[in-house]
């Protein structure tokens, strides 16, 4: 039974995929900064189908352990109404897609979506909530952490990468780049608005 619902899962990947592929630009990735490698490292997956994954752990279900099985169905939510008004249907449907990553998708070395993760992302669109100018990409960091990229008003990388208790960024037209913890977003969303508004 597991085995069938992980391949009903790999069903709905593949649309998520061609879907993205179409909206995406093709060829250009702007986030190549120290904290952008690991979401231009998933772009690559993204835009070769997956080549260069291990395909035996993750395209062939029948092979899988119940452990990989269970890693797959562990992340079985959805993002609350302040994230996907901040990433849109293009950020729900890639946040689809990565529910299912599991641990080694990233050449073997890429860990599973964290729950933490979502919930400090979660908490960040839920504080951050002007209306949306320039909507950003989500991406799934090697580390299994979301990270949302975009340019700001001058075409200036800004990149937001969530962990469990802290927020890494870079804002490229402040030249800073550093981490927040969870009591001091608000300073963080102050410093972005001075960026993007």
């Amino acid at each position: 039974m597991l085995t069938e619902q992980v391949k009903d899962i790999f069903g709905q990947i593949n649309p998520l995929l061609a879907a993205y592929e179409e909206s995406a630009h093709p060829g250009r990735n702007p986030f190549r900064s120290r904290r952008g490698r690991d979401a231009a490292r998933l772009q690559g997956i993204a835009d070769t189908g997956f080549s260069g994954v291990d395909s035996s752990r993750t395209l062939n279900p029948s092979d899988w352990s119940a452990i990989d099985i269970k890693a797959i169905l562990r992340v079985n939510r959805e993002l609350n109404q302040s994230a996907v008004r901040l990433v849109g249907k293009n950020g729900l449907d890639r946040f689809q897609l990565f529910r299912h990553f599991p641990k080694g998708w990233d050449s073997g070395s890429g860990e599973p979506l964290s729950e933490q993760s979502i919930k400090t992302f979660e908490m960040y669109a839920t504080q951050y909530s002007d209306p949306v100018k320039c909507q950003p990409s989500l991406f799934l960091t090697r580390m299994g952490h979301l990270q949302l990229g975009w340019e700001d008003k001058e075409g200036k990388r800004i990149e937001l990468e969530f962990y469990s208790d802290k927020v890494e960024y870079f804002i490229e037209a402040l030249d800073d780049e550093g981490e927040v913890n969870l009591n001091d977003l608000a300073k963080l969303i102050d410093k972005l608005r001075s960026v993007v508004e």
